[in-house]
């Protein structure tokens, strides 16, 4: 499958959460930050990865604000 999702992260402290079961472990995703947020992206160093039943976006700094991004995610 491919899941395509434009969201709204929403960081509590240094983690997003975004719950699906159609994600697995071994599911790739890819993360498209949008132009007006993409600094505060880069400025928080996010990592992405994939689990059974959700993927888990870290920051290394608690992002300012909200950020805004496309998420696309493969089953391999």
């Amino acid at each position: 499958f491919v899941l395509c999702k434009e969201s709204t992260l929403s960081f509590s402290g240094k983690t997003c959460t975004i719950n699906d079961e159609r994600i697995t472990s071994s599911c790739i995703a890819d993360v498209y930050f949008t132009k007006n947020t993409i600094k505060r992206a880069e400025e928080a160093n996010i990592t992405v990865d994939t689990f059974n039943g959700y993927l888990k976006l870290t920051a290394d700094t608690t992002p300012q604000g909200s950020i805004a991004a496309t998420i696309i995610i493969k089953a391999v």
